[in-house]
């Protein structure tokens, strides 16, 4: 008997070690920046700014990180400090949601997910599971057209910080980790500001991400097309998990990349919209998007194109991503509509342009690489949906599409660069061409 505690002590002792070591080690993820730049010349140095109060938003908040209040005090006290650190801009102060300011700039942000992960696993386990976890996503306004009214004021940029932490030894409790992920929040969002906006006018990171779109433009397309699939998962009689994504993976095209940046396509069709009803609702919305339940591509929710059923349009929902170490997007939403059309392959054909281009509809996200998490690695790829409508005939009332062996080309670009996707809808496997579109109602 003393034998086999002896053995269980040594067991827990090595645990222990272990966890706390594993913890320690490197045990740390900080993946944070500006998401997309709306306008590049709205930034200047030596202007105001104001702090916003932080929101909480989303499920994904627990209460085992400490009192919510906590958490939003420390974002605010940390970011005051280290924007007046920074000494980009002249004043840096607090403003509530409800209040008048004269500064030139707002940051505004919400507490989107929030859990203080497991002391006890920590301790006795390690590993990333446990962790406690900070998600944070906001906005930079830029000064309002008519002073005293916020509601004028322009949305610079949009970004968004995920931090996973576990302590220096794995044995801090779960609001000593929140303060600490506060601090990695705050600290990592103005070196990553810093890092775009410190230098010479006309010589900054973000100057140079301008002229490097501009050369982009005139490059040959980034290229995407379709591929054949075999759905046997169609012969099952019930469905499991799987076989709901694998029919959604199948409607989506990726692009190649180019500097990092590229486009995933998801082609909306009847099929694919039940398939996203059915899967949606089984995944578990984490605190942190690293587990890629919800691949590139894929819808996070239907609420956006809810609107659009039983229309006679045809939908299309184009994912932008670009890597942590090329993020932010220049994101020019009235260029970026004006290059976006869907065409027949041929010399003479008409273009069909999208009846709405909605940008803002799903927000922008990131999603830690997996295959670097166990190295301790920060690796990121940052997205932005955009979902893109279209009529199903053409000026002449013609149908756009009339086989489901037809070919349609989506063009559009992404940071200057021109992108061509090739739809075979014979990859589609469709009974008739109304699949292709929101209508009848499904």
């Amino acid at each position: 008997m003393l034998r086999l505690v002896g053995v269980i002590s040594k067991v827990l002792l090595a645990n222990l070690l272990l966890g706390g070591i594993f913890t320690a080690y490197g045990a740390r993820l900080t993946g944070c920046s500006l998401l997309n730049i709306y306008d590049p010349s709205g930034f200047s140095p030596g202007r105001k700014i104001a702090i916003g109060v932080f929101d909480v938003e989303g499920s994904a908040v627990s209460s085992n990180a400490g009192p919510l209040e906590k958490p939003r005090e420390l974002l605010l006290e940390r970011f005051q400090r280290d924007f007046k650190k920074w000494k980009y801009f002249s004043d840096v102060s607090v403003v509530a949601a409800d209040m008048v300011t004269d500064a030139d700039y707002i940051l505004e942000g919400d507490l989107i997910g929030l859990g203080g992960g497991s002391q006890f696993g920590r301790i006795f386990v390690g590993g990333f599971g446990n962790l406690g976890q900070m998600r944070v996503s906001g906005r930079i306004l830029g000064p309002a057209s008519r002073p005293g009214d916020s509601s004028t004021r322009p949305i610079l940029s949009d970004w968004e910080c995920n931090v996973m932490g576990g302590g220096k030894w794995g044995f801090e409790g779960n609001a000593k980790i929140a303060r600490e992920n506060a601090d990695a929040v705050s600290d990592a969002l103005t070196r990553e500001m810093s890092r775009l906006l410190r230098g010479k006018e006309g010589k900054t990171k973000l100057d140079k991400l301008e002229v490097k779109d501009e050369e982009d433009s005139d490059k040959a397309p980034i290229t995407g097309k379709s591929e054949p699939r075999n759905r046997s998962w169609r012969e099952k009689q019930e469905w499991q998990q799987s076989d709901y994504d694998n029919e959604i993976e199948s409607f989506v095209v990726r692009s190649h990349e180019a500097r990092s940046r590229g486009v995933n396509v998801l082609w909306l069709t009847q099929a694919s919209y039940r398939a996203h009803a059915k899967l949606l609702p089984m995944l578990k919305d984490t605190a942190v998007l690293q587990k890629k339940e919800i691949k590139p591509g894929m819808l996070t929710s239907l609420d956006p194109v809810i609107p659009f059923q039983g229309q006679d349009v045809m939908v299309l929902v184009a994912t932008f991503s670009i890597h942590s170490t090329a993020a932010p997007f220049l994101w020019d939403s009235k260029q970026m509509k004006g290059a976006t059309y869907l065409v027949k392959p041929g010399a003479a054909t008409e273009r069909l342009a999208p009846v709405q281009f909605l940008d803002n509809s799903i927000a922008s996200y990131m999603v830690f690489d997996e295959k670097r998490v166990l190295k301790g690695a920060s690796t990121f790829r940052a997205y932005h949906p955009v979902i893109l409508v279209f009529p199903t005939k053409r000026a002449d009332g013609t149908p756009f599409v009339q086989s489901t062996s037809d070919m349609v080309e989506l063009h559009t670009e992404v940071d200057g660069r021109p992108v061509k996707i090739d739809f075979d809808l014979k990859d589609f496997d469709l009974k008739d061409v109304s699949g292709i579109t929101m209508g009848p109602a499904l």
